[in-house]
C-alpha cells in the first residue's frame, strides 16, 4: 500500500536494481563476526540434528553431497582462524585495499518489479455511489470471471480515503508513507519473511499510519515483487 500522492516516486528509492556509489558493506571485522555467527547458528541447528542421530538424518536424506559436507567439511569450520574465516567469507564479494567488502546494491531495496493491483487488484472495496478512479489492473492468474466479480463489487486498486468502505480492516505487508516503508517483515527470495513483527504489533502500526490521513488522501495498492 502506498499512502499519498505519486506512489510509483514514492517506490522509486526501493529499486533492487538500483545502482548506487561503491560504498562499504561490511569491514573485515564486521565480515567474520558475520560469519562466524552463521558457523554458530549451523552448528546449532542443522548439524545439531544430524549429530543426535546419525543414521537415521542419513536416511531422510537424499543429498549425499549435504552428508558429505556435515561428516567432513563442516566441521573444520568450527576449528578455523580469523584469516580462514574470512577468506571464505569474501569468495565471491568485491574487496577494498583494506579488506572491507565492497558494493553498489541497494541497501533499500524492496522490489525488483510491481505492478498496481495485480495479484492485489481490488483490493479496496468502494463506499456505495463512488466510483474508481482508474481501471482495475489484473494480472496473470485472474480468470475472467474472478475479474468481472471484482468490477461488480465495485472494487478498486487506487482510491481516496473518503470513498474506501474497508480501510478500517486492510492490513497489508508494507506500506510506504511519505517516501518512507513499514513493513511487517523483511521479505526475502522466494517468500522468506525474516524478523516479521507479531500480528497485533503490525495492526497497531498500521493503524497509526492510518491515522489523521485527510479525507481526499489517495490510497494506493501495488504488488511489489522481490
Amino acid at each position: 500500500m502506498v499512502i499519498g500522492d505519486d506512489a510509483e516516486k514514492q517506490l522509486e528509492k526501493y529499486d533492487e536494481s538500483l545502482e548506487l556509489p561503491p560504498y562499504i558493506k561490511h569491514t573485515k571485522d564486521e565480515l567474520v563476526a558475520l560469519k562466524r555467527k552463521e558457523i554458530e547458528d549451523y552448528r546449532n541447528t542443522v548439524y545439531a540434528k544430524y549429530l543426535e542421530n546419525k543414521e537415521l538424518y542419513k536416511q531422510g536424506c537424499e543429498n549425499e553431497r549435504h552428508i558429505e559436507y556435515l561428516e567432513n567439511e563442516f566441521p573444520q569450520k568450527l576449528h578455523w582462524s580469523d584469516e580462514q574465516v574470512y577468506q571464505d567469507a569474501i569468495k565471491y564479494s568485491e574487496i577494498d585495499e583494506k579488506g572491507n567488502v565492497i558494493s553498489t546494491y541497494n541497501p533499500d531495496a524492496k522490489w525488483d518489479w510491481y505492478v498496481r493491483g495485480g495479484r492485489w487488484a481490488g483490493y479496496l472495496w468502494l463506499k456505495e455511489g463512488t466510483e474508481p478512479l482508474v481501471p482495475v489492473n489484473f494480472s496473470w492468474g485472474w480468470s475472467e470471471e474472478e475479474k468481472q466479480k471484482v468490477i461488480d463489487e465495485n472494487r478498486a486498486d487506487v482510491a481516496v480515503k473518503k470513498d474506501i468502505a474497508n480501510l478500517d480492516n486492510i492490513i497489508p505487508f508494507a506500506i510506504v508513507k511519505d517516501g518512507h516503508w513499514y513493513e511487517k517483515g523483511q521479505m526475502g527470495w522466494w517468500a522468506v519473511v525474516l524478523n516479521e513483527k507479531d500480528d497485533h504489533i503490525w495492526e497497531e502500526e498500521v493503524k497509526k499510519l492510518l491515522e489523521g490521513l485527510s479525507e481526499d488522501t489517495i490510497i494506493s495498492i501495488y504488488d511489489c515483487h522481490i
